[in-house]
């Protein structure tokens, strides 16, 4: 259902099942090139989304725990490390010339302390449940408990229980712990039988059915917006037709319409979070007069006030846009 999600998610998935696969090489057979592979396919994770340290550093502790010694000796150790570093250098390298900056938002993203709202953990469980199917942990815990699934189990719970210490600190989004879903499932899986399959099939088809008539009816008006958003986007991309020099409130929708037009659109520096496009000349305008695109939830900048620019609402395109003429004033 909708469209196709371009996510760090999706080669996250895959560095993290080949780290996995190589992991139980260096467990089972435990050669040199298993360790490289490992370290590789944790250091491209590290690449695809900053996750990953969290599988790996329950790895760590499971074989710390079992005692395993063949990962913990110093020369495989030493090649894990090294294949992880080197494969990981790109994004090592750039946040040691910017001191740090994207480490340091996802510390502040993830697990930023704050006031605890029952609500995060609420939405946290019960979210997780809803996309796991609540039957997948019940037949998971039936599974047998060999040395194989012992590594699921203690990935799938350990990684349960982090995010969970996460939601009380700060909201948790639920594809972070989507990536230990795989893990669940290895082990529900070997209990499958045809009244299984059949009843976790008639579950997701209930879901995609209230899904459906939900938008219909339209009692959820943030559900319907969401399926709506390709629909939204084909008409926003007329707009850098139509007003220019136009300036976006988010990076995401700077990029849609950049692409989608072929005009150049950038993000208004200091819109919304701050992203590469804050670092961009173009990004401040130089012209007396330009357009602004804006999003709920995303304030004007505060420089605009204090240089003196005058706000008019020129169109409304939906609940969500608007479309700003902002001018500079002649005496501000």
């Amino acid at each position: 259902l909708g469209p196709i999600l371009v996510l760090p998610d999706t080669p996250l998935f895959f560095f993290f099942s080949g780290s996995l696969y190589f992991f139980f090489q260096c467990l089972e057979k435990s050669r040199f090139h298993h360790y490289c592979a490992f370290g590789a396919f944790l250091g491209l994770g590290f690449l695809s989304k900053y996750l990953i340290v969290i599988p790996a550093f329950l790895l760590v502790v499971f074989v710390i725990k079992e005692n395993i010694k063949a990962p913990l000796r110093p020369k495989n150790l030493l090649t894990i490390i090294i294949f992880g570093l080197l494969f990981s250098s790109p994004v090592l390298i750039w946040n040691w010339l910017n001191n740090f900056r994207s480490f340091q938002f996802q510390l502040e993203h993830g697990l930023a302390a704050g006031t605890w709202q029952w609500r995060w953990t609420a939405d946290y469980i019960f979210g997780t449940l809803l996309l796991m199917f609540p039957l997948n942990l019940f037949w998971s815990l039936k599974a047998t408990k060999n040395s194989f699934n012992k590594i699921f189990i203690f990935l799938t719970f350990g990684g349960f229980l982090f995010f969970l210490f996460s939601s009380f600190r700060g909201p948790v989004e639920l594809n972070w712990p989507a990536i230990f879903f795989p893990c669940l499932f290895v082990l529900s899986i070997q209990t499958v039988s045809k009244k299984i399959i059949l009843s976790n099939s008639l579950y997701w088809l209930s879901i995609y059915t209230l899904i459906a008539v939900l938008i219909q009816i339209d009692l959820t008006p943030a559900l319907k917006q969401k399926f709506d958003e390709p629909t939204q986007v084909k008409q926003l991309s007329k707009l850098p037709y139509e007003f220019s020099p136009l300036y976006a409130s988010t990076y995401q929708l700077a990029s849609l319409l950049w692409w989608n037009s072929q005009i150049p659109v950038y993000k208004l520096n200091g819109s919304g979070r701050y992203d590469f496009f804050d670092e961009l000349e173009a990004s401040k305008p130089k012209a007396s007069v330009f357009y602004f695109i804006k999003e709920p939830g995303n304030n004007l900048p505060d420089w605009l006030q204090l240089e003196g620019w005058s706000i008019e609402e020129v169109q409304k395109l939906n609940i969500k846009h608007i479309v700003l003429k902002i001018s500079k004033k002649d005496n501000p």
